[in-house]
């Protein structure tokens, strides 16, 4: 198989942890990617590991390491993003996956060229076209909140496995990640394909202990048939006029 960069992202909570722990305990022999782990200047939040989710910064450091060629640095919004030069030049000889924030994941869609290497991208998105289509036709419905109201629903009932008490601060930091969903869902068409997955992250259909049921079960699926190029009608393109 040709090294390759596999970016996938979607909103906060719409399922991508669950699904890409699926596939790789279902088809190990599909995963042979190494993470690719960037620096980064945000926050660190409670379930991220240093080293493993990201590598935890500062602007001083990253921009230092960016003047000694260690970086290629870029702007996400507040917050300052590094790729280390060495995984960009690893990626001739090996297979690296990228999975996070899709502003981030769109500069790598568009940056990162290296001879023979496949840059494969993959959106997970919470709606398939033809429910935003449907949302979108509906006069009394406004596609934005109906998005936001979705994602919301998903956040609480993650969190809500998670901690015994949600407070003030969970709760401004979950409706943050909520309205950001229409924003992320609007990059979707620079994505090689969106795959639909209604089972976000908490749901109980990920929780067999043999394999994933229901939509949760076919997202896994699907992954496996994009990275093996194979064509699957569940896996949708979009136009950028579909989230406006």
């Amino acid at each position: 198989m040709l090294n390759q960069l596999l970016i996938i992202s979607g909103p906060s909570c719409v399922g991508k942890t669950p699904l890409l722990k699926s596939f790789n305990r279902i088809y190990p022999d599909l995963n042979a990617f190494k993470p690719l782990v960037l620096y980064t200047t945000r926050e660190q939040r409670k379930n991220e590991i240093d080293g493993r989710d990201y590598h935890f910064s500062n602007w001083e450091k990253i921009e230092q390491l960016e003047n000694e060629k260690e970086l290629i640095s870029f702007k996400v919004r507040r917050d300052l993003f590094g790729l280390k030069t060495h995984d960009l030049n690893q990626l001739g000889t090996a297979s690296f996956i990228y999975e996070g924030n899709a502003i981030v994941a769109t500069f790598l869609i568009q940056n990162v060229k290296v001879p023979g290497v496949g840059v494969k991208s993959i959106f997970i998105s919470p709606l398939a076209r033809k429910e935003i289509e449907s949302i979108r036709s509906d006069h009394k419905k406004n596609l934005e909140k109906e998005i936001r109201d979705l994602m919301l629903q998903k956040q609480y009932a993650r969190a809500r496995q998670i901690f015994d008490h949600i407070d003030d601060d969970q709760v401004l930091d979950l409706t943050a990640r909520a309205n950001s969903a229409y924003s992320e869902l609007a990059l979707a068409w620079q994505f090689d394909v969106v795959l639909p997955n209604h089972d976000g992250e908490g749901h109980p259909n990920w929780e067999s202990e043999a394999n994933p049921r229901g939509d949760a079960r076919l997202s896994v699926e699907n992954l496996r048939r994009f990275v093996l190029n194979r064509p699957s009608s569940r896996l949708e393109t979009w136009d950028k006029h579909l989230i406006l």
